[in-house]
């Protein structure tokens, strides 16, 4: 999911890591579009299947506050 700030622009992507997310080849995938991001300025947020709504909800306003302070 990408989140999107009142200009139109990218501020927080946030990806979801199922049980595919341990494939042999996730590591190299998830460098790749880590530094991508991170390059364009767009922080970059993990959640997982194990995470409850509640602890989602405050990673995702946690990211979004930091990156809205900077």
């Amino acid at each position: 999911m990408l989140v999107i700030g009142h200009d139109g622009r990218p501020i927080l992507a946030v990806e979801f890591q199922g049980s595919g997310h341990y494939q042999s080849d996730a590591p190299a995938r998830d460098a790749v579009k880590k530094e991508a991001l991170r390059k364009a300025g767009v922080n970059y947020l993990e959640v997982f299947d194990s995470d409850e709504p509640e602890m989602i909800r405050n990673k995702v306003r946690s990211a979004l506050i930091r990156k809205l302070a900077a």
